[in-house]
């Protein structure tokens, strides 16, 4: 009888990953983001995405992000996601070509809020 709990492997030998069947859960969402802020605590990291928007106030300095949602994970899940997503666009540059970051700026606010605890 064979053991189904073992992991399968590839031609190389190297252990597959699980297939994964993804359904979308009644509340689920699907949201667009071109701002996120980071806060980290001893327990979680937390990312708000949001939009920014226009202020009416054209000499204010000040940008306002209207939050669409929040998600919060573990350290060590925030590490693992971190990974995925640097080996993501590591073969997306591949294909594409480098991304630029250009005019990218961080306020004050934002640099004290990843260091909240």
């Amino acid at each position: 009888m064979p053991d189904n709990k073992r992991p399968k492997t590839g031609d190389d030998g190297k252990p597959q990953p699980p297939s994964v069947r993804r359904v979308p859960a009644e509340n689920f969402m699907a949201v667009y983001a071109n701002t996120t802020q980071v806060r980290m605590g001893i327990f979680d990291v937390q990312f708000s995405f949001g939009v920014n928007v226009e202020n009416e106030d054209k000499d204010s300095s000040e940008t306002t992000m209207r939050e669409s949602v929040q998600v919060s994970m573990s350290p060590q899940h925030a590490k693992a996601v971190l990974q995925l997503l640097a080996g993501n666009l590591k073969g997306y540059e591949e294909e594409f070509g480098v991304i630029n970051l250009k005019g990218k700026s961080h306020s004050k606010e934002e640099s004290t809020e990843r260091k909240e605890a």
